[in-house]
């Protein structure tokens, strides 16, 4: 009978992430047949693993979504709210957006159930890749790309270098591996300019393409691939 590591069943399962599902186990809320368990363990499907008292739901299938998010459209997965994602995004399955794009945004958004990818996506340590374009309220100089290229101070830290490419008099493209709240927003703010227009579209060489605005559809296991891979900081020359 094949096993498999007890924080990837856990991950698996669709209950959280592999790193989340380590924390939970650590943390003695995890079970295996009775007994508090540890990180090390490996189980099989006869084993009865429980998490906080309740047992691990069944594996399920793992889904993908791309979705073309209209401005107006809110993130939080709350139903009772007109503006939530949840009532655009009619599939089955029990999906959540990796990462967001604020009220005012447009463009490419993902939903998936896979805990694992979502991490992965999420976290600044892979550097995936996102690509953005921008336009704000005037024209702009040169040396207004060179600061939003550079460092910028906001929301108590730094933001990360990156690559920035003029579009027109008053629009740009951004790369960033970065997923700090309104971001380019911010940034944009901090150096005397405001956005007026900013879609996201493309994660990693995975791009946003010709699905129509409003609309979504499921990824298939070539551009599943394309999102998987870690990226580069664009600033280091990706």
């Amino acid at each position: 009978m094949t096993t498999i590591a007890l924080p990837k069943k856990i991950a698996l399962s669709g209950l959280c992430s592999r790193r989340k599902a380590v924390k939970l186990i650590q943390s003695g809320r995890v079970s295996v047949d009775g007994e508090i368990a540890q990180t090390t363990i490996w189980v099989n499907d006869d084993c009865r693993i429980t998490v906080d008292g309740m047992a691990l739901p069944n594996a399920v299938p793992k889904v993908y979504v791309a979705y073309h998010k209209p401005v107006g459209v809110n993130c939080n997965c709350v139903a009772g709210r007109a503006d939530s994602i949840v009532n655009f995004i009619d599939v089955p399955e029990q999906v959540m957006p990796v990462g967001r794009l604020d009220k005012d945004s447009l463009g490419l958004l993902l939903l998936t159930n896979d805990g694992e990818l979502h991490h992965q996506l999420m976290h600044p340590d892979f550097a995936h890749v996102k690509r953005y374009e921008v336009q704000v309220d005037r024209a702009f100089p040169d040396e207004f790309l060179v600061k939003m290229s550079e460092p910028v101070a906001i929301l108590d830290t730094l933001t990360l270098p990156c690559k920035v490419r003029r579009l027109s008099d008053d629009r740009f493209e951004i790369y960033l591996t970065q997923g700090l709240n309104r971001q380019i927003r911010r940034m944009a703010k901090a150096n005397g300019f405001r956005v007026t227009y900013l879609k996201r579209v493309a994660i990693n060489d995975f791009y946003l393409g010709e699905l129509p605005l409003g609309q979504w559809r499921y990824l298939n296991e070539s551009e599943l691939a394309l999102l998987s891979a870690s990226g580069r900081n664009p600033a280091d020359g990706a």
